[in-house]
């Protein structure tokens, strides 16, 4: 129940952030994303995956995540994704942050993730390598379907629709 109230709070404040800064989420799905998590407001603009793209990570763990994450991404789009830790404070490099935080900082649960794909990155936060890595699912579901073939894929825009993405699952399994 605590959480559900939460995350519907979270929700609440993240839609009076949107509207009061201009952007208006699009009302239908425009991705299926399984399993459907909580909350996923969708944005205008796209961000997209380069032969530059970098993913960065920070807290205990993120690390093998993030190289996971790498190694999913390199066979269909070619790109190399170097992974390192979190850039020096107060810089901005485009790219993708996975962050492992303090569980008692946040109410996401051990199976919870929080997404920002913006322009410039994407940012998937949890509290455990677990929830971490539910995050990482739902970020390859946001991009084109040929992010699953085993050999370099041309002629593809490697995109994914900006969008918030909230999920605390009422358990293990949801």
């Amino acid at each position: 129940m605590n959480r559900r109230i939460v995350a519907l709070f979270i929700g609440a404040v993240a839609l009076v952030v949107m509207t009061a800064i201009g952007v208006e989420p699009q009302t239908a799905d425009p991705v299926k994303l399984t399993p459907r998590p909580r909350m996923v407001i969708w944005e205008q603009g796209k961000f997209q995956l380069t032969k530059f793209t970098k993913i960065m990570y920070s807290g205990d763990g993120a690390k093998a995540e993030s190289e996971s994450l790498a190694a999913k991404l390199r066979p269909a789009t070619g790109y190399p994704f170097p992974v390192a830790g979190p850039p020096p404070a107060g810089t901005f490099i485009s790219g993708i942050f996975l962050e492992l935080g303090d569980p008692k900082a946040t109410p996401m649960g051990p199976d919870g993730f929080g997404m920002a794909v913006g322009h410039g990155n994407v940012r998937v936060s949890a509290t455990t390598t677990n929830g971490l890595a539910k995050g990482c699912t739902i970020l390859l579901q946001l991009l084109p379907a040929a992010i699953l073939e085993k050999t370099p894929q041309v002629n593809v825009k490697w995109e994914m629709l900006r969008c918030t993405v909230m999920d605390i699952p009422d358990g293990p399994e949801k």
